[in-house]
């Protein structure tokens, strides 16, 4: 894990730059308390849309992408959260031994979850991107 001052070393962007990235919603702590703290995942992700900047693409329009996924991502996360709630949660409080036991139940569950649907979104969102591309090159130029 990582606070604010390694994410700017690994990132490569400066810790002003991130603070605004997190007033925006864009760049979201893994946790807070007692530091906010940032993953591996986040300096990745930070040095791509770096790269983005580096090769051309305006500082406002990568800013309203990702306003745009963030806005069209939020509900998708409610929702997944949602569905992990009805159908895990509940089912694994009711059938655990005991407390420690759901617990502990709960946090592989919600690991597994996490990841799979992580996958799943990211996995969509890249070949809907590549289908996209694969469009648009295939469009005669105008001249």
């Amino acid at each position: 894990m990582l606070d604010l001052e390694a994410l700017s070393a690994a990132s490569g962007l400066p810790v002003t730059v991130l603070e605004a990235l997190e007033r925006l919603g864009i760049l979201i702590p893994e946790s807070v308390s007692p530091t906010r703290l940032y993953s591996g995942e986040d300096a990745t992700a930070l040095r791509a849309g770096k790269l983005l900047l580096e090769r051309g693409v305006p500082l406002d329009e990568l800013m309203a992408l990702a306003t745009q996924m963030d806005e069209a991502m939020r509900p998708v996360a409610e929702r997944t959260v949602e569905v992990f709630v009805r159908f895990v949660r509940d089912s694994v409080e009711f059938t655990a031994g005991s407390d420690q036991e759901a617990s502990e139940r709960l946090v592989e569950a919600y690991q597994t979850m996490m990841g799979a649907a992580g996958e799943l979104v990211a996995g969509h969102f890249r070949r809907m991107l590549l289908q996209t591309a694969r469009a648009a090159l295939e469009k005669p130029s105008v001249p």
